[in-house]
C-alpha cells in the first residue's frame, strides 16, 4: 500500500474532527490573497478577522469568487477585509486590507501528516489502525479482483 496516498485518500470523502486546525495569517496591507496555511491544507472552514491585537476575532462573510466580485469590488483604496472566498489553493480577501496590522485566524480541514518512512505515525495510525488495516485489506482484495469482498471491506463506502 502507498502509505503516503491512502491515508489522505481515506480522508477525501469526509471531514474528520482530527483533521481540524487553527492557523493565524498576518495580513499585509495592500495584498488580497494568501496561500493556504499548510500543504496540509484540504479546505477552509472558517475565516475570522481581528483588527489589532486587543480586538476579538470577527467571522468573516465566504462567498464564491465571483459573487466576491460583485459584493465587494477590487478598488485601489484599501480598507477593513469583510469578506473571503476560495482561489484555487489560497484565500482571496475583500477589500484589500488598508493595513499590515490585521489578523486572520483560518479554520480549516488538514490532511493527515504524510507517511514518510516505515516507521513514521500520524493521527490514523495511532488512533485508527483498525480502518487503516481494513482500508490496506480492501485494497488488497481489489488488486486480486474480489470487488464484492473489496466494497464490503472500504471504509466508508456503507453508504
Amino acid at each position: 500500500m502507498d502509505q503516503q496516498r491512502h491515508p489522505k485518500s481515506f480522508c477525501t470523502r469526509h471531514n474528520w474532527d482530527a483533521m481540524e486546525a487553527t492557523y493565524s495569517i498576518n495580513t499585509v496591507s495592500g495584498q488580497e490573497l494568501y496561500p493556504f496555511p499548510s500543504p496540509q491544507t484540504k479546505d477552509v472552514k472558517q475565516l475570522a478577522l481581528r483588527l489589532d491585537s486587543s480586538s476579538l476575532y470577527m467571522p468573516m462573510r465566504e462567498d464564491s469568487e465571483d459573487q466576491l466580485d460583485w459584493n465587494i469590488p477590487v478598488t485601489s483604496v484599501g480598507g477593513i477585509p469583510k469578506g473571503w472566498c476560495r482561489a484555487g489553493a489560497g484565500i482571496r480577501i475583500r477589500p484589500v486590507p488598508s493595513s499590515s496590522n490585521f489578523r486572520l485566524r483560518a479554520r480549516v480541514w488538514d490532511y493527515p501528516t504524510p507517511l514518510t518512512d516505515p516507521s513514521a505515525t500520524n493521527y490514523w495510525t495511532l488512533q485508527h489502525d483498525d480502518l487503516i488495516e481494513d482500508m490496506a485489506t480492501a485494497l488488497g482484495f481489489r488488486w486480486l479482483g474480489d470487488f464484492e469482498r473489496y466494497n464490503a471491506l472500504l471504509p466508508g463506502r456503507d453508504e
